[in-house]
């Protein structure tokens, strides 16, 4: 199947990114096809949700996938038990229901970090998706790690952007600072676009309407999904305190702009 006929639906492939997510990154997808052949990279795979549609693609030349599946992955929320023994073998066990022999002959698999390409020569990719660990750090690790083997004119997608935004300003910081021509856009679903090279802004206004969010409206969604973070994380301690500390360790967080529910000291520590 070419890209242009694909949609969500036909990504039948189990795991955590939605229909808004997958329109995003299948779009991407289109416009790069457009180009012609295209090799792709992905840090973060799981089950193969965001291979499928790249290895069931004819001019997708080559798929490479690289995670390392840790008994427990860092994130921004709290250590995860993400991947529950599930191995690169089973992901490419899902993958042989539904891609021909054709299809996975592309793909290559690598139970590592993405720091592994750093020993590859440049101008490898032409597409990027960062999926991995959702740290900050990580995100922002394997931008650094992804720069150095994508193209000119290549692109490199971040998902859950209001978990690790913070890493993809840095990532951005480091394309400014280079002088590296680029344009981006705050994608719906959680995915963030970078286009790379002197077509990036005709790239970014290709992705069409509806595609896109507001950068404002990311910022909001970031600090209230933050704040959902600490809060869950102090809550239990807020309400071991004493009453009057926790009230006023409350009455502070309101004051400075978080949304605080009420704590009833019946809720256990």
């Amino acid at each position: 199947m070419r890209a242009g006929t694909r949609t969500p639906e036909d990504i039948k492939v189990k795991g955590q990114l939605g229909p808004r997510a997958l329109r995003v990154l299948i779009r991407v997808q289109e416009l790069v096809s457009a180009r012609g052949s295209y090799d792709y990279v992905e840090i973060g795979s799981f089950l193969g949700r965001s291979l499928q549609s790249h290895l069931q693609d004819a001019d997708c030349r080559r798929a490479l996938s690289i995670d390392l599946r840790p008994d427990t992955t860092p994130d921004e929320r709290g250590a995860m038990d993400i991947y529950q023994g599930i191995t690169a073998d089973d992901m490419i066990a899902g993958l042989a229901e539904l891609c021909s022999a054709d299809d996975l002959i592309k793909l290559e698999t690598v139970t590592d970090t993405s720091d592994i390409l750093r020993d590859m020569e440049a101008d490898q990719f032409d597409l990027a998706f960062i999926d991995g660990e959702h740290t900050h750090t990580a995100a922002f690790r394997d931008f650094l790690n992804v720069l150095g083997v994508i193209r000119p004119n290549g692109v490199i997608c971040f998902d859950d952007t209001t978990l690790v935004l913070t890493g993809i300003r840095n990532a951005l910081t480091v394309l400014e600072t280079r002088g590296v021509p680029h344009a981006f856009a705050f994608g719906r679903g959680g995915i963030t676009v970078v286009a790379l090279g002197k077509e990036a802004q005709a790239f970014i206004d290709a992705l069409g309407e509806g595609m896109t969010i507001p950068e404002g409206r990311i910022e909001r969604r970031t600090r209230r999904r933050m704040q959902e973070v600490a809060l869950r994380e102090a809550k239990p301690h807020l309400i071991a305190e004493d009453p009057k500390v926790r009230d006023k360790a409350i009455a502070a967080l309101r004051a400075d702009g978080w949304v605080v529910e009420p704590a009833s000291t019946n809720e256990p520590a």
